[in-house]
């Protein structure tokens, strides 16, 4: 298996742990207690960075080269056309977040049927690019092809795991490691 491969797939193990996390966030915002904010501001910081800067090319790199390997947009379904579509998401949950924050006018219930919905579009999505998109480019595809993807994307970390994750995020990185949102 291409070592691309392998960094997609971490990415969406690492994505199902962070859309778990928010999604713990939901009962508190449903409730009386208090959400922690911190968590989700650097979720969806995260969210608002790595998967659209980072592994979104990476599989839009691998989608043209299936696209001009003969695989049908019907068999892929329209995986640039998600990647915006989450995106846009990802900047309204982001702004509703910001005004939830901001003593707006903002009900908690709105804030959590946003990340309610978010958590289950990003699930769809990891869920369909496991069972058909990734299966297939690993099919199709030849080292030469992930040779190329290789070339073409510069070889980017994880900012969530790297030497400054426990600085950038410090409520969301001891979470994605392992321990409980508060």
């Amino acid at each position: 298996m291409a070592e691309i491969m392998n960094i997609l797939r971490a990415d969406h193990r690492t994505m199902a742990r962070l859309l778990d996390n928010l999604e713990s966030q939901i009962a508190p915002l449903c409730g009386e207690a208090v959400p922690n904010y911190d968590l989700l501001n650097e979720a969806v910081n995260y969210c608002l960075t790595y998967p659209d800067l980072y592994h979104h090319p990476k599989e839009d790199q691998v989608y043209r080269r299936l696209i001009e390997k003969g695989a049908s947009p019907d068999q892929l379904g329209d995986l640039e056309t998600a990647h915006q579509d989450l995106s846009g998401l990802t900047h309204r949950l982001a702004q509703k977040l910001k005004s939830a924050q901001n003593a707006e006018p903002v009900h908690r219930k709105i804030l959590a049927s946003l990340i309610e919905s978010f958590v289950k579009s990003y699930r769809l999505h990891l869920e369909a690019e496991d069972k058909v998109f990734f299966p297939l480019a690993e099919e199709m595809l030849e080292p030469a092809d992930w040779a190329a993807v290789d070339a073409e994307m510069a070889r980017l970390s994880d900012p969530l795991f790297g030497d400054r994750a426990s600085l950038d995020y410090p409520s969301l990185y001891p979470v994605m490691l392992g321990g409980k949102a508060q």
